[in-house]
């Protein structure tokens, strides 16, 4: 529940908008730490500025700058208008996980408007990006631009995934009072209801969730 929410004209049609089209699939600000520190203590660690040696921290600063690369990519798509257009080149997941290529982007936007097919982004990893032509030259331009993030994920032979760019709600409702907003909802694990949230809210404030300077 949200209090002290002032509620306007299009509140209702924004979470119909959600409910039909879902969100990015952001990582929440709890998988980068407080102010974003296990993405900075990542960099550090890349720049040999300490050692790492105890399994869990090694764990959170590997998890966060993967994650981090991840929002990165997503926010990159949003502004250059190709977060739901599929590019030559894509990887496209399906509910079953299985991949596809994308080797024609009309076919591949029949497939996505279908909802059948996510157009996914990377969980980065030591080997080379599986996406191809014009999909895999956004992404690799992104990622490297963090070298020291790199280092870390790929001295420690992190596997290459994928994860879907867009998040749908399940069962998604919602109740507006004079001063709350009520919102319930199923999420697939390994997402956060604060991509969700950030869409409702619309303020974006702590945008760390998304797509924070370090």
């Amino acid at each position: 529940m949200v209090s002290d929410f002032e509620a306007n004209g299009d509140i209702h049609s924004r979470l119909e908008a959600i409910k039909a089209q879902g969100v990015p699939n952001y990582f929440g600000s709890q998988r980068f730490g407080r102010n974003g520190n296990n993405v900075t203590s990542a960099r550090e660690w890349g720049q040999d500025k300490f050692r790492v040696r105890d399994k869990s921290k090694r764990s959170f600063y590997l998890s966060a700058a993967r994650s981090f690369l991840f929002n990165q990519v997503v926010s990159a798509r949003l502004e250059n208008s190709t977060f739901t257009a599929p590019l030559l080149g894509d990887l496209l997941v399906d509910s079953s996980e299985t991949l596809q290529l994308v080797e024609s982007t009309e076919n591949a936007v029949s497939q996505i408007q279908s909802g059948q097919w996510k157009i996914t982004a990377p969980m980065t990893g030591d080997n080379a990006l599986p996406t191809a032509q014009d999909a895999q030259a956004l992404e690799q331009s992104i990622v490297d631009q963090e070298p020291d993030l790199l280092k870390v994920i790929r001295g420690n032979r992190m596997r290459h995934e994928r994860r879907a760019m867009r998040l749908y709600p399940k069962e998604m409702r919602w109740e507006v009072a004079e001063a709350s907003l009520s919102v319930s909802f199923f999420l697939p694990a390994g997402s956060f209801a604060t991509a969700v949230m950030r869409e409702v809210i619309e303020n974006h404030e702590g945008e760390q969730d998304a797509n924070f300077n370090q």
